[in-house]
């Protein structure tokens, strides 16, 4: 698979940057890494793959809120229990034991074991699209409340 990394068009003058914006994002000169701040920290990787952006979430024991803003979502890390708001075109999920509530879910691929997506709404249809080659996940619609 051809990945290739970016975040943003920046003049590093220093090892690392931190930009304030709509969220707060700090950016490594020595590989592409973001921090994002919102319910908690998350610690990602914004991505290109296929021309698609990707923002993966490659650290364990992460807690909070991602907005998607319509990209892909990538969760490699374990016991990670995220909010994904806004509409997430795809979610990928290959490390174990994470729980994820995702606002707007176009499809899901499993591939770890005792994941667990909760969705509100389907991006198109009735239900996402969902691959589980993984043991014991759930894939289902978030209860109302």
């Amino acid at each position: 698979m051809n990945a290739c990394r970016t975040v943003l068009m920046l003049s590093l003058a220093a090892s690392a940057l931190t930009v304030s914006a709509e969220e707060r994002i700090a950016a490594k000169a020595d590989g592409v890494e973001a921090e994002v701040r919102s319910d908690g920290t998350i610690k990602v990787v914004v991505e290109t793959r296929g021309g698609a952006s990707w923002l993966s979430i490659h650290d364990s024991e992460q807690t909070g809120t991602l907005d998607c803003k319509g990209r892909h979502v990538s969760v490699s890390g374990e016991d990670n229990k995220l909010k994904l708001t806004g509409t997430c075109l795809s979610v990928e999920v290959s490390g174990d034991r994470n729980e994820l509530v995702v606002e707007v879910l176009g499809e899901a691929s499993l591939a770890g074991d005792e994941n667990r997506i909760q969705w509100k709404r389907a991006a198109s249809g009735n239900a996402p699209a969902v691959t589980d080659s993984g043991d014991g996940n759930s894939v289902s619609r978030a209860s109302a409340g």
